[in-house]
């Protein structure tokens, strides 16, 4: 699915705020044909904390427009919330950041040079992690699914007995749970 969405096709999308596969390295001699695939560095959305509303809102409404995206194409991501929602921090974090050690530029000295992502705009936001994303050919409207891996367990979805619902109104409510 990630490979989908990172295609010629769906990257003309100017909504598409899936993460950009810059790259697939094949691994030789690998039987089940697994690769390395090649990713821009990305930073946790929320890191660092939002200065003001406008870099809120800035973000929520490109997440929304990254989803509203996979939607249109009858693609659920299955798991829309904190931990798959990544952002270009090369403008808020100018000598960038140490993966391992987010507070570090160089994982040494724990001082990160932050700039506040309103001096800096734009800013991109990404949908990362496709493992539970899924295609209904036959549209929305039609669409059920039951035990989604999502991370948000209390949604109104996960209330019935066994949990039959509709995936792509999971998906809206955990990026506004994601948000609240």
């Amino acid at each position: 699915m990630m490979k989908h969405l990172s295609s010629a096709d769906m990257v003309r999308g100017p909504r598409n705020r899936t993460i950009p596969i810059l790259g697939i390295i094949p691994i030789p001699g690998e039987e089940k044909q697994r690769v390395f695939v090649v990713l821009p560095m990305l930073r946790a959305f929320n890191s660092p904390p939002f200065h003001c509303r406008r870099e809120f809102a800035d973000a929520f409404q490109q997440i929304l427009e990254g989803i509203h995206f996979m939607h249109e194409h009858n693609i659920v991501h299955g798991d829309a919330c904190t931990s798959n929602f990544m952002m270009d921090a090369t403008g808020v974090c100018p000598r960038s950041f140490h993966i391992p050690y987010p507070h570090s530029y160089n994982g040494v000295y724990h001082v990160l040079h932050e700039r506040p992502r309103c001096l800096v705009a734009p800013v991109s936001y990404y949908i990362i992690d496709f493992e539970t994303t899924r295609h209904f050919p036959a549209g929305r409207n039609d669409a059920r699914a039951t035990a989604m891996k999502c991370q948000i367990k209390n949604s109104p979805e996960f209330l019935c007995s066994p949990p039959l619902h509709n995936p792509f109104c999971l998906d809206v409510y955990n990026v506004g749970a994601t948000f609240f």
